[in-house]
């Protein structure tokens, strides 16, 4: 497959600086506001090696691929543009929550919304930096384990109720209690040492953990999540700069500014809150985002899908914006003995032989994304360019029907399970698996129903995930075999790997020659093929007086964290 470039983008495109406003009614931003220019003032430092940068004024010279937080079609304001805040905003959303609870696992914690929901100790820019939420420092003891983390004075929930370190230690161990987050299972203690500080100790020095942690801690005071009749399902109480006025499932969901908001320091861009009402409309269905861009139902769709992004490339009523996901499209094979996937590697590896990988990015991506190399995407840290040079998994029919010839399949139903917001790349693999003799049904799940079911590879024989934000993180998502009591999330037991997980994620085994023995072992035993790294899209109306983008760590714009002038 040619590799989609930056150049092909802008000439499909035409994307330049905002100019003439669209002919559609829809209403512009105004109104009086200030600037906001934040900035983080945090010194500590993490083991996220993840640190490209968002580009400005698009430049012509485009690489053959988009470098790591690159990001094509950004828009930066002029010197002396006024800045205004935006009143209301109607935003198209292809994923939602089935509830709003907080106590879940990390399947799309990083979506722009989650944000407006729950303020978090950190926030993990689009630069792969953590940057202070509630959480104003933290330090490490010499002994690399024991972490101090000292919270900003004054945080307030919506109802006025204070947030401190009592709050933080009650929905840490919330969390453990209910198995929801795999990272607080390294956790051996979390202590409140006085109102403002909570220490956290692990249990070993441990890569990404301490900073995986921060960005789960969502900050809940625990008597307004208790005085809740739903469990914060409908209508959190919020410490973000955002309220919640309506949500209903698979519908809507709907902002309001704070006009109390606790946080008065200077923040990161990312973080900035320039609309005062937003509202998510939710529309999973390719043809009806297309349709609400057209109509003006929405101003804008982050994470658009990629089949329809054409209808506004060269329309100067549109901003087109593309970035590279934090986030890789993987397929996992089941590891339950009790499913022939889970015992046989040469069904394993002639399923993945079988799938056409730049068949998926065309038909299912339409052409925007790259093949992967690894379990790991090239965008998060843990993965190095010498694995562009090892072997990996491609489409190969002879190599699958061979591995197929040796395995003990037998016309066996296998099943593929997942979201059924990726149903086209699940018909690919469907009919690449057909193709060389292996019969696939599918399981499409809608969200919530798959996000109690990805964890748990006895329902399944494959299942299709998007994830990222660094090896260690993913390693303990996924193949720490000491997660759950069947294994880890593929119902895998395999001791050896896990052993290597837990050597390897300790900050001083954390080196390149560690992390490809794993690379290696889930290649050499096909525990689970990385397929494409995705670019994702976005589409604004220009109507909005959009001045200058602003996107996160997934790739996508961040609509409260744009600048806004008066057009």
């Amino acid at each position: 497959m040619k590799g989609f470039t930056r150049r092909d983008f802008l000439k499909m495109s035409g994307i330049g600086a905002i100019g003439t406003a669209a002919a559609l009614a829809l209403a512009a931003c105004g109104g009086k506001g200030g600037e906001t220019t934040n900035t983080n003032t945090n010194t500590n430092t993490n083991t996220n090696t993840n640190t490209g940068t968002n580009t400005g004024a698009v430049t012509q010279n485009a690489g053959s691929q988009l470098g790591a937080g690159e990001n094509v079609g950004a828009v930066t304001a002029e010197e002396g543009t006024e800045f205004v805040t935006c009143p209301e905003v109607n935003v198209g959303g292809s994923y939602f929550f089935a509830t709003l609870v907080p106590f879940r696992n990390t399947a799309g914690q990083r979506m722009t919304f989650v944000r407006y929901l729950y303020e978090r100790l950190a926030y993990l820019s689009s630069s792969g930096k953590y940057v202070p939420q509630g959480a104003k420092s933290w330090t490490v003891a010499e002994d690399g384990v024991t972490w101090t983390v000292e919270l900003f004075d004054g945080i307030t929930d919506s109802e006025g109720r204070s947030v401190t370190a009592k709050d933080i230690v009650w929905f840490i161990t919330q969390s453990q209690e209910q198995n929801t987050k795999p990272c607080f299972k390294k956790l051996k203690s979390v202590t409140a040492i006085d109102e403002l500080t909570v220490e956290m100790v692990f249990s070993q020095n441990m890569a990404d953990s301490f900073e995986v942690c921060l960005e789960s801690t969502f900050l809940i005071n625990q008597e307004s999540y208790e005085a809740s009749a739903d469990g914060f399902a409908s209508k959190p109480i919020s410490t973000s700069p955002y309220v919640v006025t309506e949500f209903l499932e698979n519908n809507k969901m709907n902002f309001k500014l704070r006009d109390d908001y606790w946080q008065t320091e200077e923040q990161d861009p990312e973080l900035a809150h320039n609309i005062e009402v937003i509202n998510y409309i939710f529309i999973s269905e390719a043809s009806q985002q297309q349709i609400a861009l057209e109509t003006g139902t929405i101003d804008m769709m982050p994470g658009i899908n990629a089949t329809v992004v054409g209808a506004f490339q060269n329309n100067d009523n549109y901003l087109v914006a593309m970035g590279a996901s934090n986030n890789g499209n993987q397929l996992l094979f089941t590891g339950y003995e009790e499913r022939l996937v889970g015992r046989d590697e040469n069904l394993r590896k002639a399923i993945c032989y079988a799938i056409d990988v730049d068949m998926i990015i065309q038909g299912a991506a339409n052409g925007y994304g790259e093949p992967m190399d690894d379990f790991t995407p090239r965008t998060s840290s843990g993965w190095f360019e010498s694995f562009k040079s090892m072997d990996y998994f491609h489409y190969d029919e002879a190599l699958a029907k061979d591995y197929l010839s040796k395995s003990d399949y037998n016309n066996e139903e296998l099943i593929l399970a997942g979201s059924s917001s990726y149903q086209k790349a699940y018909q690919i693999i469907q009919a690449c698996c057909q193709a060389v003799g292996i019969n696939v049904k599918l399981d499409l799940q809608d969200q919530a129903l798959w996000t109690a079911n990805s964890n748990d590879g006895r329902l399944w024989d494959m299942c299709f995930r998007n994830t990222g934000n660094g090896a260690a993180n993913m390693w303990s998502q996924n193949i720490d075999g000491d997660v759950y009591e069947y294994g880890d999330a593929m119902a895998r037991k395999d001791q050896e790997l896990t052993d290597m997980v837990h050597f390897t994620w300790q900050n001083a085994n954390y080196t390149e020659e560690n992390i490809t023995k794993i690379r290696n072992y889930l290649f050499d035993h096909a525990y689970i093929y990385g397929i494409y790294l995705p670019y994702t899209l976005s589409v604004l109306n220009k109507d909005l007086g959009v001045a200058e983008t602003v996107f996160q760590t997934q790739g996508q714009i961040d609509p409260a964290a744009c600048k806004f002038a008066t057009i």
